[in-house]
């Protein structure tokens, strides 16, 4: 019962705690990647396989990228194969 309560109480805390994003955007080439993002050191490579599918291989492993845009607000979000951890990159300043 306890147990319970507390991974209520971290899986709400997680999802208050993510602003939520616009649909996303497909990523038909470079220019939508043009310039310098931030998150942490990783060496990789992006690779637009489709317009709609773009896949990441990295330092971290490989996965799916997903571009999103909103006003003056840039994301790629790396999500890895098979699920766990991924990352958000958002354009540096």
């Amino acid at each position: 019962m306890i147990r319970s309560t507390c991974t209520t109480v971290v899986l709400t805390a997680l999802v208050a705690g993510c602003p939520s994003l616009p649909p996303a955007k497909p990523i038909d080439g470079a220019a939508n990647l043009a310039g310098t993002w931030t998150y942490r050191e990783v060496a990789g490579a992006i690779s637009v396989v489709r317009p709609g599918l773009t896949r990441y291989a990295g330092t971290n492993g490989n996965g799916r990228v997903t571009f999103y845009e909103t006003g003056d607000r840039r994301v790629l979000r790396f999500v890895g194969d098979g699920g766990g951890r991924g990352a958000e990159l958002t354009p540096a300043k």
